[in-house]
């Protein structure tokens, strides 16, 4: 199974949609869509994302997104947010 695919069940036992993933140089949080055919290629859909770059003390640093496309591989951490 897919780090993509353990992240949705993870989110669908948690009983939620919005999740937080960590990259090497952001965190961005927002509601997972579940489209297979992105799912497929390994690519992890947020709505309505807000990404803040990391280790950066000023909240005033983020950024907000209607969609955003992150490559599975490019995840090292999430977390579930209700």
């Amino acid at each position: 199974m897919s780090k993509l695919k353990k992240i949705i069940e993870i989110a669908e036992q948690a009983n939620s949609e919005e999740i937080e993933v960590w990259t090497n140089t952001f965190k961005a949080m927002g509601t997972v869509l579940k489209d297979e055919n992105r799912i497929a290629k390994g690519i992890v859909s947020l709505k309505n994302a807000i990404v803040s770059p990391l280790f950066i003390e000023n909240e005033c640093t983020d950024t907000s997104y209607e969609w955003l496309n992150i490559f599975e591989d490019q995840v090292i951490a999430f977390t579930i947010v209700k």
